[in-house]
């Protein structure tokens, strides 16, 4: 086994936005770089120090930066770095207490049943959308989506792949949207050639708990909330939109959405300070399961608030003649 110490001496005033960058960069690292995840130490002299372990060094070697906007927000708080310690392990006699996972391991986050989860997602996503409520069906649940195209969203849930075919068979409406928790290799054998994969993405879960909203200087929030719908919204000090998300109540549960850090304003921590207002408007509301669908790029981010992946979230577009 291999490890890594380093040392850094921050900018006064900017250990937030270190602590924000350092718990984005390890989850990425742990999560596509197989890393075994890394401790942060503040030292009596000031300094901060981080201790990060690896199956091997070649695994570090061939680890790239898989999170730029962590890094620089790391980069952007460090006032001096020193050299780094390169360690072999020849014994290890920790003996720690049992405690909650690793930073961007995998495992549920919450007690109970999956199934639940993921329809209580799909609730939550259509109060979000404001589309048109669920409705069962063999293969799991029908979604209306309205608007100018009327599109229609499957979402199966334990359907096997004949069912799944058989409704793909029936589908004539371009836009129409299948989607599982299921790895996109697994259901690709299904769809003819006319359905197009959409972005991969993960189902992911958290307890809910009141969590401390820390603004840049020179940001504000603001906080809507209609029809079980939360719209959070960072303006500038010259009041242009930084960053944006939202959230749907779905009985205890709360489905976040649409998590957006505008370019302009990227690497200053935003999109946690949009999560965590989102997470006490939903705390207050009584939620106690926050639920998402990430993205391989937003998965860095939940994984550093301490969401869980919980299984793949992969879809299919018809989009004949494209």
């Amino acid at each position: 086994m291999f490890a890594v110490v380093y040392r850094w001496r921050l900018h006064e005033g900017k250990e937030r936005q270190f602590m924000d960058g350092w718990r984005r960069v390890t989850a990425a690292i742990h999560a596509r770089c197989g890393s075994y995840g890394s401790r942060l130490h503040r030292a009596d002299d000031g300094t901060w120090v981080a201790y990060a372990r690896w199956p091997d060094a070649e695994s570090r070697a061939r680890c790239e930066v898989p999170d730029p906007e962590g890094v620089a927000m790391m980069s952007g708080a460090i006032a001096e770095r020193f050299p780094e310690t390169r360690l072999r392990i020849v014994d290890d006699m920790l003996a720690e207490p049992a405690g909650p996972p690793v930073i961007g391991s995998e495992g549920p986050a919450v007690t109970g049943d999956r199934s639940a989860t993921e329809r209580s997602w799909v609730e939550g996503w259509a109060v979000v959308r404001r589309a048109s409520r669920p409705v069962d069906v063999p293969w799991g649940l029908r979604i209306e989506i309205g608007g100018p195209t009327r599109t229609v969203r499957h979402v199966l849930l334990d359907a096997d792949a004949a069912t799944a075919r058989g409704l793909i068979g029936t589908v004539t409406e371009p836009g129409t949207c299948v989607k599982a928790f299921l790895p996109p290799d697994d259901m690709e054998p299904w769809f003819p050639s006319a359905w197009e994969p959409t972005e991969h993405c993960f189902l992911m879960a958290v307890d809910l708990r009141p969590s401390p909203v820390r603004l840049p200087d020179g940001y504000s929030v603001t906080v809507e909330t209609a029809d079980g719908v939360t719209l959070v919204r960072v303006l500038s000090a010259d009041g242009e939109l930084a960053a944006s998300g939202r959230s749907g109540l779905a009985g205890s549960a709360c489905v976040f959405d649409q998590i957006v850090t505008e370019p302009a304003h990227q690497r200053l921590g935003l999109g946690t300070v949009v999560m965590a207002t989102l997470t006490d408007a939903a705390v207050e509301s009584g939620a106690t399961e926050g639920i998402l669908g990430a993205t391989v790029q937003g998965r860095a981010l939940y994984e550093a608030l301490g969401w869980k992946v919980l299984a793949p979230l992969s879809g299919f577009v018809y989009r004949p003649g494209a």
